[in-house]
């Protein structure tokens, strides 16, 4: 990849990461790289290519990701390292997820679908003790992950904030199982 066209890739991933995609314009972009936004129609033809181009660079990003999650051996804190490691990919998958009704990007972008579902399961089940109800602990870390990107912001997200926030929404499913 040139450098230019990695320069578009990178900032273009990182702003998707903090304002979704409403955030991806190229005059925005040209600016924050020091080049100029013809550069854009040089190495992307157009806004959908170059959003196919997010995608994609997401994509390979979320195939670490999931890489890494499958070596884990526990969820806490192995997982939330992780994740903190990866925050921009966490970050766009949450935003696509946000405007997978838009029509533009439920074509452009992957639909808002959340791939490390499957992958962070078995960690999951057992961190909550949940091991036998897979279907119920799936639509809890449904709610766990949406209550951190609802909570925690790109620049505050850090180990400590991960923790604290899925230990106040897990501790309210255990006051749940006590009162039922």
């Amino acid at each position: 990849m040139n450098d230019n066209r990695e320069k578009w890739i990178k900032e273009g991933y990182s702003l998707l990461a903090k304002e979704g995609p409403t955030g991806i314009q190229v005059e925005r972009l040209a600016r924050i790289i020091g080049v100029n936004k013809s550069g854009f129609y040089h190495h992307f033809g157009d806004r959908d290519c170059y959003l196919e181009e997010l995608t994609r660079y997401h994509d390979n990003l979320t195939k670490k990701f999931n890489n890494e999650v499958t070596q884990l051996k526990q969820f806490d804190p192995d997982y939330f390292k992780v994740l903190v490691e990866y925050k921009e990919s966490y970050f766009v998958n949450m935003h696509l997820g946000r405007y997978r009704v838009h029509p533009k990007s439920k074509g452009t972008i992957n639909g808002g679908k959340n791939p490390d579902d499957t992958v962070i399961m078995p960690l999951w089940t057992e961190y909550i003790n949940l091991t036998d109800n897979h279907d119920l602990a799936l639509e809890i870390w449904k709610v766990v992950r949406d209550a951190v990107f609802l909570r925690l912001t790109y620049n505050d997200m850090t180990v400590e904030s991960i923790n604290s926030t899925i230990k106040d929404i897990t501790g309210i499913f255990e006051r749940l199982k006590k009162v039922s």
